[in-house]
């Protein structure tokens, strides 16, 4: 009677640690069967030192003005701007503090490369980018 017990409990024992490997498996196999999401990332550094973080799917033809606008369109903060004749983008305000404070101002970064505010309507983003808006004195 001891040893069937035994024998029972081993088998249990056997079949749970083949279901874990198993589902362990499974699970590698469905997380990487998962289609990738291609995201940028949008970092707002305000001249208080707040920050803000966003991140978003990136669609073919993307810009860092439509990485703007989608961001403050879905984070609720002001993204203010106008585009002159030549097609240069001029900054009004964003997240509430204006484009030009005294000696400070809006510094723009794609993946940490310093970026011209005037042409982020036409600087493409993609997958794994970082945008940088920091307001620096």
């Amino acid at each position: 009677m001891k040893k069937q017990i035994t024998k029972d409990v081993l088998l249990v024992i056997a079949g749970l640690l083949a279901a874990g490997v198993l589902l362990r498996y499974l699970k590698v196999e469905l997380i990487a069967d998962r289609p990738r999401e291609n995201l940028a990332t949008l970092v707002l550094q305000f001249s208080d030192e707040r920050k803000r973080v966003f991140q978003g799917a990136v669609v073919e033809g993307m810009t860092v003005l439509d990485a703007l606008n989608s961001s403050s369109l879905g984070g609720g903060f002001e993204f203010k701007f106008w585009v002159d004749t030549a097609g240069q983008v001029n900054l009004i305000a964003l997240g509430g503090e204006p484009s030009q404070l005294g000696q400070g101002g809006w510094h723009f970064y794609l993946n940490r490369d310093p970026i011209d505010i005037a042409n982020i309507n036409l600087i493409g983003i993609k997958e794994d980018d970082i945008i940088e808006a920091r307001f620096e004195r």
